[in-house]
């Protein structure tokens, strides 16, 4: 009788030797399709609002409480139900969510109240909040470390993206069909992508060595590393194993301590500052001399250079030797670029120039902290880690709007509402600097460089 000699691998290494591979591709595309309508939804509200106040006959800032509800349930998923696939499982929690938010949009779409819609709106913030911080950690577990930071931007990109999108689907349906239109496509559109991407996502391969599921472990790794023999005695090791200890302390523990509460920092003055920028700058460059046509192109041009700026330091920070900490390059050139705006004010074409840079610098800045945030944490508490990194921030996204407002009740000029808003920026520039040059932190038996 021939017995089969257990070999045992590593599986970041096995991803990390390994060329990109068809199924990594594929993982990529369905995180990226996901977050395109992830992003889509979570801004749908902000599209209909016009349409929908003179629908009901009632001012739009009585909508106010629709998104606040919604980033509420963003916040509230983020802290509790994503951090569930740390036990449960990415793919699952990934599904849980698209399907909370997909449903709930579809009964936004026939609500009779405000009331009626904040309730829709909540449950579909909280399926958005379950399903985020896993679509960047599925990513950045099937990504080798030579591209992980690249990948999560794109992820991040996504979200981005259909936001920017979802301006051009609104400007498309709601004149003919009316406002309830963008909630049924945000509605039905993630279920049948949901359908279609569930066939190709696949798994946590980490997730699932971490509970020696090795047989399905060695059939996802067999089409990453195909040149690597596998067999039924095979064996695979994650870089670390759950100690006992609930996945929220484990995110202090090992040196992370520091590490956590300032990347919580970073997403909460870098999204304070991001929706700030996107809930008033039409109206703070309106105020600054403007025409509404180009004060809104011009906002429409910081998204595209936030889009820009994630993917390119996202490269930059994988294929040179500074890692994260080139990411200083984002906050430097938004204070620049802050500061240029003030200057330029009332030039149209150098307005648009210099908040494509604003964008690039802050909005990118944003998205590339999603990367980092993943890559702080080994695989056992990567979603709790991310999970509480966004649901932070998102409380400094609630804050943006409401500073925002208190300085255009106060009625400063708008260029004094900008050099306010380098405040953040400078706050976000330190934390980002600080934190790309503290010691490597432990993930337990592995201690993987923090840049």
């Amino acid at each position: 009788m021939t017995t089969l000699q257990s070999t045992s691998f590593s599986v970041e290494r096995l991803i990390n030797d390994a060329p990109f591979s068809r199924l990594q591709r594929l993982v990529l595309v369905a995180c990226l399709s996901l977050a395109i309508i992830d992003g889509f939804n979570s801004l749908s509200v902000g599209f209909v609002i016009p349409a929908l106040s003179e629908d009901w006959a009632v001012n739009p800032g009585s909508l106010s409480v629709v998104i606040v509800a919604s980033l509420i349930g963003e916040i509230l998923a983020a802290l509790t139900i994503a951090p569930l696939a740390d036990r449960a499982g990415r793919r699952a929690i990934v599904g849980l969510g698209v399907s909370c938010f997909a449903v709930f949009t579809l009964m936004a779409a026939f609500a009779q109240s405000v009331e009626i819609l904040m309730i829709a709106r909540f449950c579909a913030g909280l399926g958005i909040g379950a399903a985020t911080p896993n679509l960047i950690a599925l990513g950045a577990e099937y990504s080798p470390e030579r591209a992980r930071a690249t990948v999560v931007t794109t992820i991040g990109l996504g979200l981005a993206g259909g936001g920017f999108l979802g301006g051009f689907v609104a400007g498309y349906l709601i004149p003919p069909f009316g406002w309830r239109s963008i909630f049924i496509v945000s509605g039905v559109l993630p279920l049948v992508l949901l359908v279609a991407t569930l066939r190709i996502l696949p798994e946590s391969v980490e997730f699932l060595a971490a509970r020696k599921r090795y047989r399905d472990v060695a059939a996802t790794m067999s089409k990453i590393s195909m040149q690597t023999p596998f067999d039924e005695a095979s064996t695979f090791t994650v870089e670390a194993r759950p100690d006992g200890r609930a996945p929220f302390r484990e995110i202090f523990v090992h040196g992370r301590a520091l590490a956590t509460i300032m990347i919580w920092a970073v997403m909460f003055f870098g999204l304070l500052v991001n929706f700030f920028i996107f809930g008033y700058m039409p109206t703070v460059l309106t105020t600054s001399g403007l025409s509404q046509q180009m004060a809104l192109f011009a906002t429409s041009t910081c998204t595209f250079g936030g889009m820009a700026g994630g993917v390119l330091l996202g490269v930059l920070i994988d294929r040179t030797g500074g890692g994260y900490r080139n990411l200083f390059v984002g906050p430097l050139l938004a204070l620049a670029a802050t500061v240029l705006l003030v200057l330029v004010s009332g030039h149209a074409l150098l307005v648009v120039v210099v908040v494509f840079a604003i964008g690039f610098g802050a909005i990118g800045t944003q998205i590339c902290a999603n990367a980092w945030a993943a890559a702080l944490y080994p695989a056992h508490i990567r979603s709790t880690g991310v999970g509480w990194a966004l649901g932070v921030g998102r409380v400094g996204g609630i804050l943006g709007p409401v500073l925002g407002g208190v300085l255009l009740s106060a009625e400063l000029p708008g260029n004094t509402i900008f050099l306010l808003s380098l405040i953040p920026s400078v706050i976000v520039g330190a934390l980002v600097f600080t934190l790309s040059r503290l010691r490597p932190i432990s993930h337990g038996p592995a201690s993987p460089r923090l840049r």
